[in-house]
């Protein structure tokens, strides 16, 4: 608006001081018409949409408020019936705090493509909070083809984790859901041996699954609660630090 009343300025100055206005020919006349008209059709245009953009901003603003606000997620969490995610004597993959209360349980497929994002989003809340959560990662496979790429992938991975490579697990398992190439992904890691060794493991996890109904893949698991529908997958660690608390909490009362 400044800009528009300086320039709206300029013009009146030379009108009202009578500076050249008298060498002014119709054609001027028009071509200022035009110049002008031109600009108010355009601000006319533009300012609608200008303050429909500022005021969508403002929804999304308050919209993110609303739906980061922890109260309102446990709310819908707590709305999910309790599952039992432990194992005895397991050999399955748990990333950040063992003695963590706060457990996340992802039951995913390196071959799911929506299991790529979630993935992700491991790597950036154990980046984040790595000695506040207990990440267990939990496979949904078909295990009745021994020698298919899914159990020779997985078994490697939990030889890796069992032989104190952690690093060197998580690091493997981010490039097999990034790029998915099974051949190069095992000439760069290697094949295991018995993939048999591992593969009770495998049919234990996937027994579970099918005794609780989780049919699909990702899956998350907040201390044994499905994670809302409601929220999107990525919003889960906004929430990590209250969760964590909520759950020191609920440990110190019983």
């Amino acid at each position: 608006m400044s800009i528009v009343g300086l320039l709206w300025l300029q013009v009146l100055i030379p009108v009202l001081t009578n500076t050249y206005i008298s060498s002014f020919v119709p054609s001027d006349y028009v071509v200022l018409a035009i110049i002008g008209t031109s600009t108010w059709l355009g601000w006319s245009y533009i300012k609608p949409l200008i303050s429909e953009v500022t005021e969508l901003r403002k929804e999304k603003i308050e919209g993110v408020k609303f739906k980061r606000n922890y109260t309102l997620f446990e709310g819908m969490l707590n709305k999910s019936p309790q599952i039992d995610t432990t194992f005895d004597k397991n050999q399955e993959i748990v990333f950040g705090n063992p003695t963590s209360n706060l457990e996340i349980v992802v039951v995913t497929n390196p071959f799911c493509g929506h299991c790529k994002p979630v993935h992700k989003q491991v790597d950036e809340i154990l980046h984040k909070y790595n000695d506040s959560v207990k990440i267990r990662i939990r496979f949904n496979i078909n295990t009745e083809d021994k020698n298919g790429n899914a159990v020779k992938v997985i078994s490697r991975l939990l030889e890796l984790y069992n032989n104190n490579k952690q690093k060197e697990c998580l690091e493997a398992m981010g490039e097999i859901y990034e790029d998915g190439n099974v051949d190069l992904w095992l000439k760069k890691w290697g094949e295991i041996n018995n993939s048999d060794y591992f593969l009770s493991e495998l049919e234990r996890e996937k027994e579970w699954c099918k005794n609780n109904a989780i049919n699909f893949t990702p899956e998350i698991l907040i201390n044994g609660r499905s994670f809302p529908k409601e929220y999107n997958r990525s919003d889960l660690i906004f929430f990590i630090e209250e969760l964590e608390e909520n759950s020191q909490t609920i440990m110190s009362k019983i």
